[in-house]
């Protein structure tokens, strides 16, 4: 990349659907690279592409997710500007209507806890394809969060940048991993742990004691609270008491899980304060107005469903 304007590869690794996947691959003829044949899981089907690479820049998409139009070149510019090795942009998603659920932004040079504590989003973010090459694609140990992995791996060895602009869509639906996936914690300590032991990245980026212990609770939280489970409020009442040198963003996502089935009113309010929350009660009340906003600003700016009107 020496100036903007790129040239885009397409490979799709499809494990084998009985659909009508494979009619719909055959119609592009050979604009595209595919097979479809069964794999061992997310990993394996990502890792089968990397022979067949011809690009700078890899980026991993799910079969529902999709780019906004003018994706790559913000990609590009951010590459070119930046001297990152790794960038990820922001991103919205979206329910089975088409309707924005909400909005993640990013911005500025990505430190190692804040990775860890709030990921990158697979569907925005972009890597150089010699160094998704030296960190050996993703690791099929922890199939589950292995996108994560990746970048947190790469952040060891490369600068990783993020920007505001919105140029991904993440289709949310009931039988996705986010969703139905059991081993989350398990597969995300499993990659910090792998990080500070693998003689490659020992040593070169270290979470404190205190850092490690909030990603454990806020995983053992977050997790139960995204998919559903009733038990959420279960997990989180036990942390209430030792979150004092926790991120507010932590301690407010543990809070109002463990609170989730209070009314909001001034009960719940003496209840935030009694246990020393109501900085996070309140920080939480502000991030709801300000993700209702960024929704707004979104819906109003962004078709989301611009992927119809292709011929």
């Amino acid at each position: 990349m020496g100036q903007v304007g790129y040239k885009a590869q397409i490979i799709v690794s499809d494990g084998g659907s009985t659909d009508e996947t494979v009619e719909v691959l055959q119609s592009y003829g050979d604009r595209i690279m595919w097979w479809s044949k069964p794999d061992d899981g997310f990993a394996d089907a990502v890792n089968k592409t990397i022979p067949h690479i011809t690009g700078d820049v890899v980026a991993i998409q799910s079969s529902d997710d999709y780019y906004l139009p003018g994706a790559f070149t913000l990609v590009e510019k951010a590459f070119l500007e930046t001297g990152a090795t790794v960038v990820s942009g922001s991103h919205v998603g979206i329910d089975l209507e088409h309707k924005i659920k909400w909005v993640g932004c990013h911005h500025g040079v990505v430190k190692a806890f804040e990775l860890a504590r709030n990921g990158l989003p697979q569907h925005a973010t972009f890597i150089k394809t010699e160094a998704f090459r030296e960190l050996g694609g993703v690791r099929p140990e922890v199939d589950m969060c292995s996108d994560f992995d990746l970048w947190y791996r790469a952040l060891h060895h490369y600068p990783i940048y993020a920007f505001r602009d919105i140029i991904a869509v993440l289709q949310l639906h009931p039988d996705q991993r986010t969703v139905t996936g059991k081993t989350w914690r398990e597969s995300l300590i499993a990659s910090i742990e792998y990080a500070e032991s693998a003689p490659q990245f020992r040593g070169k980026i270290s979470l404190s004691d205190r850092e490690k212990t909030e990603l454990h609770d806020r995983w053992e939280v977050f997790w139960p609270r995204n998919t559903g489970d009733p038990r959420a409020s279960e997990y989180a009442l036990p942390k209430l008491g030792r979150m004092r040198g926790y991120s507010y963003e932590t301690r407010a996502m543990i809070a109002s899980t463990a609170l989730m089935h209070m009314p909001f009113g001034l009960k719940k309010m003496i209840t935030y304060l009694k246990c020393g929350e109501i900085g996070p009660f309140i920080w939480k009340r502000f991030e709801v107005m300000m993700s209702a906003l960024a929704v707004r600003r979104a819906a109003s700016h962004i078709n989301v469903r611009w992927t119809e009107y292709i011929s």
